[in-house]
């Protein structure tokens, strides 16, 4: 085989395209490539300071030779706790799951009570066969899905699902004597499925653990796995890997993954800077008294993305008028952000500003800031100043909104005597 690609690239930080040709692999070249062999180095324990960072690769150990999680646990928790640190680390980046039960152990050194299943989380399944004709064609270690799961195993739940008994079998976790009692966050994002996805779907109602990151991949309806069916197409021999059991979150459970606490991402300059973004804002919050920081919002803010739209109040016809609005958001310092105002139908009106927030003086802009509230992702600045409008002596309210997904300004007035606010404008973004 003499094929060759040629791959073009641009180093960060340059305008310059480089290319390279890369020879193409034979079938036997690749498969060798990708041979290799387990690591149980994708657990790990270390201490910076007075932060201990654990590092859980993959929940899929059952493959470990001479490796017993709990004796794994049970060790570094002793060592932990024998320390001065006050703040731990989990970090479960690229981890896609594993086995549950690894999952149930580190909750038991996280909980301070026992931790309750959940009656309205079910594990369903579409068949309890596997169709004779597919038989010959497929693998999986639950064997008794090609003569048909015992009658005393499931029964009809709705028309297209079947309820399996094991629903029953969630066991309360009991925290363990020397569990972890400090500070605990948890770093992930869109790889975290899985046992990953309900590791962080139980720790994050914790009072005491944070979750540091984007929002994860899986559903809060429902998750795939536990079983498999890994099915050989008769020709090709692709592996077709068909999940078997559904995880039902329960009714009424919004269509997303688990959202952060913290929305900290990587970006281009941080991989280009050999930086760690989650780790080093962990750093920065623990520093900071476990309290906001002016430079998590600044981050949280930047991006090229923003789109969205302006929403003002016309004084001519005192009616609300909506046009269409977009944002782009850079980082100038820790605490300064320069704001781009795009108006794609009047460009002319497009405008450049810079926010500034001083958490220490207590101002955004020059305005003074009145209240600020960090739940469930979503930081809230409250912030007032004293202004004209219409040239009269006025009373200005301004509300932001910063999370991973939406940024907003709603801008409110009223006269330095009155109680009663108006409306004026509200900027409404996405990305």
């Amino acid at each position: 085989m003499n094929d060759v690609f040629t791959v073009a690239y641009q180093p960060f930080g340059t305008s310059v395209v480089k290319k390279i040709q890369i020879n193409a692999l034979t079938k036997k070249e690749r498969a060798a490539r990708f041979t290799k062999p387990i690591d149980t180095k994708k657990w790990s324990l270390r201490q910076e300071e007075n932060i201990y960072v654990m590092k859980l690769g993959t929940f899929a150990t059952w493959k470990w030779k001479n490796f017993d999680y709990k004796e794994w646990f049970a060790a570094a928790f002793q060592k932990i706790n024998s320390s001065t640190a006050d703040v731990l680390v989990i970090d479960i980046r690229g981890n896609e799951g594993g086995l549950g039960a690894i999952r149930e152990e580190l909750l038991s050194y996280l909980i301070s009570e026992p931790l309750l299943c959940n009656p309205e989380e079910k594990v369903l399944a579409r068949t309890v066969k596997v169709d004779p004709a597919l038989q010959p064609y497929s693998e999986t270690w639950v064997k008794d899905l090609f003569t048909g799961l015992p009658t005393d195993s499931y029964k009809k739940y709705d028309d297209t699902f079947y309820e399996l008994s094991e629903s029953l079998d969630c066991k309360t976790i009991q925290p363990k004597e020397n569990r972890f009692k400090k500070q605990v966050y948890i770093l992930g994002g869109t790889s975290n499925v899985s046992a990953t996805f309900q590791l962080l779907q139980k720790g994050k109602d914790l009072e005491n653990v944070h979750f540091v990151g984007t929002e994860t991949g899986g559903n809060k309806q429902g998750i795939n796995g536990g079983a498999y069916i890994f099915f050989y197409l008769p020709y090709s021999k692709m592996e077709v890997d068909i999940p078997l059991k559904f995880f039902s979150g329960g009714p009424n459970q919004p269509y997303e993954g688990i959202q952060p606490d913290y929305f900290v991402r990587y970006t281009q300059k941080d991989i280009h800077q050999n930086k760690d973004p989650h780790i080093d804002f962990v750093k920065e919050l623990t520093q900071n008294n476990h309290q906001l920081t002016a430079q998590y919002i600044t981050r949280l803010l930047e991006s090229e993305h923003w789109k969205g739209s302006l929403t003002y109040l016309d004084y001519s016809s005192q009616q609300k008028v909506s046009i269409p609005a977009a944002l782009t958001t850079t980082m100038t310092d820790a605490n300064t952000t320069q704001i781009t105002y795009l108006y794609p139908d009047e460009p002319h009106k497009n405008s450049t500003q810079t926010l500034q927030i001083d958490l220490a003086a207590n101002t955004i802009e020059d305005r003074e800031i009145t209240s600020i509230t960090h739940t469930d992702g979503i930081v809230t600045i409250v912030a007032t100043k004293d202004g004209k409008d219409a040239d009269q002596p006025v009373h200005f309210k301004y509300t932001y909104h910063v999370s991973q997904h939406t940024f907003s300004i709603f801008k409110e007035s009223k006269p330095i005597k009155s109680n009663v606010y108006t409306f004026k404008n509200f900027y409404e973004f996405h990305r």
